[in-house]
């Protein structure tokens, strides 16, 4: 499930595109804004790439994720989120199980991909003798181990929206300049590129484990990486879970090295994004934030992903856009939004209507 996460979440469409990902369901969470429910727009139709071929754009959906609650506001309270998370994932196994050779369950701050094979589609092409075969013990789930990353030392989030103007049937993409001011959105690939050490990436883990997270009230266990999540075949499935298969119906899950699947986890993107979770999030996540972001979740510079942000940036090229100086503290967002209606004959627009 998503809420209020529009600016990170076109990167981490493209992201998984690159990946070989075709098709994704977005569950939303009663976000304030309409870009979340804009974003199939985006998707609608083909478009040609630097070399003037046709290529069709992964499917996008957006549901609301609105099962338990009557359309109510959500008060985002842990029994209503875990009961409405639940409900999401047995609607999307359900719809999509009988179109889906493979399914994935993931965040929109977490990322998939393979550092030896390079995408998804070709590490599923490595192991096919695994895979595709009938016996008893093949492989109908693949486990990915997960690597936090913390702010990088970011204090504000990123910024963008979808400008709809239903009278010219148009849509603008707007966003704010990117950290390191350049006239293209920030991408979190690109702008936090340090993770917490790791047992399976770094040779001097436990000496550095030591000299940091004993020291810390409850360190050893705020130190953790955290669950990771899995690629699974939704046809040998009885139950999913939020980080795998709960119950296979046949064939063997396997959990991969990480320089098979990897999935990193931006559980802080920066410190504002910490202060604006909801409150059933908030309390202990900014104490393990305050305490461990630069000394441990912040510690290790990491490039595994850097061979990805060009890719992903000529997949977001193709979507006509707009840099805004715009700072959600100086700015209220209403005033901000009345400016840009003003200009917008002076925007670059993409069709709503094809």
């Amino acid at each position: 499930m998503l809420r209020n996460v529009f600016p990170y979440t076109l990167e981490w469409i493209e992201f998984h595109a690159v990946q070989g990902v075709d098709h994704f369901v977005l569950y939303d969470d009663d976000s304030r804004d309409e870009s979340t429910t804009l974003i199939p727009l985006l998707y609608a139709s083909p478009f040609h790439n630097a070399t003037n071929q046709m290529l069709f754009p992964p499917v996008v959906e957006v549901v609301q994720a609105n099962f338990f609650r009557n359309n109510r506001q959500s008060d985002h309270g842990s029994l209503d989120h875990d009961h409405n998370q639940r409900a999401c994932l047995k609607h999307c196994h359900i719809r999509y199980k009988d179109t889906s050779t493979w399914m994935l369950i993931i965040d929109v701050d977490e990322f998939i991909y393979s550092p030896r094979h390079g995408t998804i589609r070709q590490f599923l092409q490595a192991y096919e003798n695994y895979t595709d075969n009938l016996t008893a013990d093949h492989v109908t789930e693949f486990q990915a181990s997960a690597v936090r990353f913390g702010s990088s030392g970011l204090q504000s989030d990123f910024y963008s929206e979808l400008l709809p103007n239903a009278f010219e049937g148009v849509l603008t993409v707007l966003f704010e300049k990117s950290v390191q001011g350049k006239e293209e959105p920030g991408l979190i690939i690109e702008a936090n590129p340090r993770r917490a050490p790791h047992r399976e990436l770094d040779r001097n883990f436990d000496a550095v484990f030591q000299a940091t997270c004993p020291s810390i009230p409850n360190g050893p266990v705020k130190c953790q990486h955290a669950l990771g999540k899995s690629i699974f075949r939704p046809d040998r499935c009885r139950k999913p879970y939020i980080h795998w298969c709960a119950n296979l119906t046949s064939g063997t899950s396997i959990n991969m090295p990480l320089a098979e699947l990897r999935l990193d986890h931006f559980a802080w993107r920066s410190a504002e994004s910490v202060s604006r979770m909801t409150s059933n999030w908030q309390g202990n996540k900014i104490i393990v934030f305050d305490q461990l972001d630069r000394v441990w979740f912040s510690k290790v510079e990491d490039e595994a992903k850097k061979p990805y942000v060009e890719p992903v940036r000529r997949a977001l090229g193709r979507f006509p856009t707009t840099a805004v100086e715009w700072s959600a503290k100086a700015h209220p967002k209403p005033q901000w939004w009345l400016n840009q209606m003003a200009a917008l004959g002076r925007h670059v627009t993409v069709p709503l209507f094809t």
